[in-house]
């Protein structure tokens, strides 16, 4: 009498169910030799294999995704959806073009923005959900190239980086040097100016001043702004600062931004550093010869602190085009989309 066959160690599959009516097929072929296709029995030996074969753990998956390198990382380590929590990233420094930020803890983001010396200007962030998932928010495709120019205040693109200032940007000045020599003084009011530049979204296209957004002069500190000589934003430290110092060579200024999320809405600005390259270029309020002039450079910078993006292409006359060279100042007035950008956020 054929008794049914003993199930074997590791005979298990899907659901735990077990493979025995396969076992008993096998086991009628082997004992009244059965004239049945060795292909069909070729066929079903395969599918045991591959239904017996061990599954790869949860635990494995999540090393496959977290196989990250020692020290500096780049995008491609950490692509979008992976997590800072599984791979133990929070605090590398991440870095994209030259352009570096830490890793936020979930729930923040940082943003690092520069204008360059041949005129343009870039922006690097990353966010990371409260679920611990990565994001890079300032990663997008340049605007392309307009047919022709458009005047100021005709053209009326904008970008924006999901983050706004909801109450009062409190910045400080730094007390080493200043650009263009200026005194606290002096810094004090060409800082003050540049910064309503945006806040009043000062323009020459007429329009009326229609955004609630505030800042306040703290006085000076001895807190550095949050920016490194090599273009990393560091460790936040709660001061929003605008300071001069060292940078790469090819940058004149940059802004650190950090924010926190707010589910639902646009995330919220912590602080933002702002930061003069006097090593390595020179700058004027006024008088210029072959300086870049403070306040141009300042309130583009500005717009990356109250959210707006940088844009590319044909759009030369917005602020946040980038900058316009050595004694340009047409950077100081807001373009229509440089206003309509503000609008949209304030």
């Amino acid at each position: 009498m054929r008794g049914r066959p003993m199930q074997r160690r590791g005979e298990r599959g899907l659901n735990g169910a077990g493979l025995p009516k396969l076992w008993g097929v096998l086991a009628d072929f082997n004992e009244s030799g059965s004239r049945m296709s060795r292909t069909v029995i070729v066929g079903l030996v395969a599918l045991a294999t591959i239904l017996l074969a061990p599954q790869p753990s949860a635990s494995s998956q999540v090393a496959e995704e977290c196989r990250v390198p020692v020290g500096v990382l780049a995008p491609g380590d950490l692509p979008s959806g992976a997590s800072v929590l599984s791979c133990g990233v929070v605090g590398r420094e991440i870095v994209s073009g030259g352009m570096g930020v830490k890793v936020p803890a979930p729930g923040s983001a940082s943003f690092i923005s520069a204008q360059f010396v041949d005129g343009t200007s870039r922006t690097f962030g990353i966010r990371v959900g409260e679920d611990g998932k990565v994001s890079y928010p300032s990663q997008t495709t340049p605007l392309l190239a307009a047919a022709a120019s458009p005047t100021s205040c005709d053209d009326d693109t904008y970008g924006l980086l999901g983050f706004k200032e909801y109450g009062t940007w409190n910045w400080y000045i730094g007390d080493g040097g200043k650009p263009a020599g200026l005194s606290v003084s002096g810094a004090q009011s060409a800082y003050a100016d540049a910064i309503n530049n945006m806040t009043q979204t000062t323009n020459t296209c007429n329009y009326s001043d229609q955004v609630d957004a505030s800042a306040a002069y703290q006085g000076t500190t001895t807190v550095e702004s949050d920016i490194s000589s090599t273009g990393t934003c560091t460790d936040p430290d709660s001061r929003s600062s605008i300071d001069a110092g060292n940078l790469p060579a090819s940058w004149i200024a940059a802004t650190c931004a950090f924010t926190r999320g707010i589910p639902g809405f646009k995330d919220d600005l912590v602080q933002a550093d702002i930061r003069f390259n006097t090593t390595d270029h020179d700058f004027s309020d006024g008088g210029c010869t072959t300086q870049f002039d403070v306040r141009a450079t300042l309130t583009h910078e500005v717009g990356h602190v109250f959210g707006l993006n940088d844009i590319y292409g044909a759009h030369e006359w917005l602020t946040m085009f980038g900058n316009g060279g050595p004694c340009e100042t047409r950077a100081r007035t807001l373009a229509k989309g440089d206003v309509l950008g503000m609008r949209s956020l304030y």
